[in-house]
């Protein structure tokens, strides 16, 4: 007998299922579906399974052989999935698995969505979690890795990866350790992982999903041997991560500049010198971060344009804006400025203008509104969603010190709002600008509006 049936408990009238039920209303609806699958004599027939699991469990049991099988390789895709998807996982055609997916929809384990997100596939959803999870839990083990390789490589005829390079990354990582923990050479499967779990934090790292980042470049990093070509670049990515969603990196930051260092690339680690300065200035350690954006702006200098080089300028002069040094500000960000136009960096241009910007009005040009203006416009046409927020702060913030106190209020909102609509997103974006800049850009709306209110009343 199934172990998850051996836990049950004979049916005595509705006192039998009120026990178990109580207070969960799943359980009474999963065991009032087995009534109704089993007949009119399952509560003389059966035992009743005391947790929701174990009457999912019977339900799944019940099911005919291909139904049964076709959920399963659905499980294996996601509590959200897609008929090409299950097609592939579970190896049948597209009017057999309708067929048998539109027989699992009348019985109430799944629903079929509106709308769909993935390839223009048709789109299903498991009616709850624990269905799904039940469903994946009796697949054997011995079955599971292949199945989700399947998964992987359905998602990669897609095209497009960037936009499905989560779903790609798990289901690689996935069949990676069912692998390894069955004893398997798993060399193959962590060559296919590790360029998806990069790919999966840059996307992250793009949208400013930094946790996710650190998450996937983590991940990234556990494949990769210690003379692996890519090992550098990675450390100083889960280190920026790591630094923009919890303040701490700076091991991986200072490893990354060796690596760099010890192979030739002053770029990488003049990006890394960079990102160190960066952390440790937040930390209030001001003097090793002057150390470490000095070595990296002799990293660059005579050297050709470049990413790095226009991030090294920017940093250096974000450095001289929180001292209020303003002709710094405006030198070093005026020199990065053509660097980005040319290379096509729209964030960092966003950037370099927020620093120009900010500059002229700190040093008493209300001109410099215009550029922050810009920068805050090319933030939103390029999606480039890491610079969104300091964009529509600096504004907001210029506005507000030059005492444009309800042009700094509708900046606020406006920001507000585009976070919420980056956060509403299609989920390819919906990363896209994390909670905690919302409820940052929330709470300085309430603080702009008393001020004003104060400053009215003054």
């Amino acid at each position: 007998m199934d172990e998850r049936r051996s836990a049950a408990r004979p049916l005595h009238g509705e006192a039998g299922v009120a026990g178990p039920a109580a207070g969960n209303p799943l359980y009474a609806e999963e065991f009032a579906r087995l009534v109704a699958e089993q007949g009119s004599d399952a509560r003389s027939a059966q035992r009743l399974p005391e947790t929701v699991q174990g009457i999912i469990a019977a339900r799944l049991d019940d099911l005919p052989g291909e139904e049964k099988e076709l959920l399963q390789a659905a499980a294996v895709v996601g509590k959200v999935f897609w008929l090409g998807a299950v097609c592939r996982v579970g190896g049948a055609d597209r009017a057999e698995a309708e067929r048998l997916l539109h027989a699992l929809e009348r019985k109430e384990f799944v629903r079929r969505e509106r709308s769909a997100s993935v390839g223009g596939e048709r789109e299903f959803a498991f009616r709850h979690i624990l269905i799904r999870d039940v469903a994946y839990g009796q697949i054997p083990r011995g079955e599971r890795a292949a199945k989700h390789r399947l998964a992987a490589e359905w998602i990669e005829s897609l095209g497009r990866l960037e936009d499905h390079v989560e779903m790609l990354a798990h289901h690689y990582t996935a069949a990676l350790e069912l692998e390894r923990a069955a004893g398997k050479d798993v060399s193959v499967l962590a060559g296919r992982a590790g360029p998806a779990l990069r790919r999966a934090g840059d996307r992250a790292r793009a949208l400013a999903g930094y946790e996710a980042a650190a998450r996937f470049y983590g991940a990234a990093l556990e494949l990769c041997s210690s003379d692996d070509p890519a090992r550098p670049e990675l450390l100083l990515h889960r280190g920026r991560a790591l630094r923009d969603s919890e303040g701490s990196g700076l091991e991986l930051l200072t490893e990354a500049l060796e690596a760099f260092r010890a192979s030739g690339d002053e770029d990488g680690a003049a990006e890394a010198a960079s990102a160190a300065a960066h952390l440790l200035w937040s930390r209030g350690e001001r003097d090793e971060a002057y150390a470490y954006v000095n070595e990296a702006l002799e990293l660059v200098s005579g050297r050709p344009e470049s990413p790095a080089k226009a991030n090294v300028l920017l940093q250096r002069g974000a450095f001289h804006l929180v001292t209020a040094e303003f002709p710094e500000v405006l030198r070093f960000a005026r020199e990065a400025l053509p660097i980005t136009e040319r290379l096509g960096l729209d964030g960092r241009r966003a950037r370099a203008l927020n620093l120009i910007g900010w500059g002229r009005v700190g040093a008493g040009d209300r001109g410099g509104l215009a550029d922050l203006e810009e920068a805050m416009e090319i933030a939103l046409a390029a999606d480039a969603f890491e610079y969104l927020h300091s964009s529509f702060e600096n504004l907001r913030s210029a506005q507000f010190a030059l005492g444009l106190l309800a042009a700094a209020s509708a900046t606020l909102r406006a920001g507000v709002n585009a976070c919420i609509r980056a956060s509403e997103a299609p989920p390819a974006r919906s990363q896209a600008l994390t909670p905690a800049l919302v409820r940052r850009m929330a709470r300085n709306v309430s603080r702009s509006q008393r001020s004003g209110r104060s400053r009215s009343r003054d």
